[in-house]
């Protein structure tokens, strides 16, 4: 089945492309204690205790992290999609997706692991869709937009 390329297909490409990147920007987020997560002094939400506020630090959610130019939005959770895309995928489909997204020909790719063109099209079509599957459980893409 061919599918329409979609807005959400160019934003999962950007995360398996980027992944080392954003895997980095969360490390570095989490390791800088300047940053804080969660609300401010108004509200009641910093902790005094050291001890509980680095804990706090380390579990909450990082909000968005910049990687190559773009903002990307609860990257924790788009790593979370490349690690359960990954995990579902056979050995070579996962070589195979791995090659895509380090930046290798399709040509190279379909040698290396003795394929098809259209064997290696349909792992990255099957890996796109399950990564959508995944975004989409997750709240992080919409495939259609609802207007009630």
């Amino acid at each position: 089945m061919q599918y329409k390329r979609r807005d959400y297909i160019a934003k999962i490409d950007y995360v398996f492309y980027n992944e080392g990147e954003i895997r980095k920007a969360v490390r570095d987020k989490k390791a800088d204690p300047g940053v804080h997560h969660g609300k401010g002094p108004s509200s009641g939400g910093y902790v005094s205790d050291p001890t509980a506020s680095a804990a706090l630090h380390e579990i909450m959610p990082i909000k968005a992290v910049v990687v190559d130019g773009k903002r990307l939005e609860k990257p924790e959770k788009w790593l979370r999609v490349v690690s359960e895309t990954y995990s579902h995928l056979k050995d070579q489909q996962c070589q195979i997706v791995r090659s895509r997204f380090r930046g290798d020909s399709y040509q190279v790719t379909c040698m290396d692991c003795h394929i098809s063109p259209a064997t290696y099209n349909r792992t990255i079509s099957d890996a796109r869709m399950y990564a959508a599957a995944v975004a989409a459980q997750l709240g992080l893409i919409q495939i259609i937009k609802i207007t009630e």
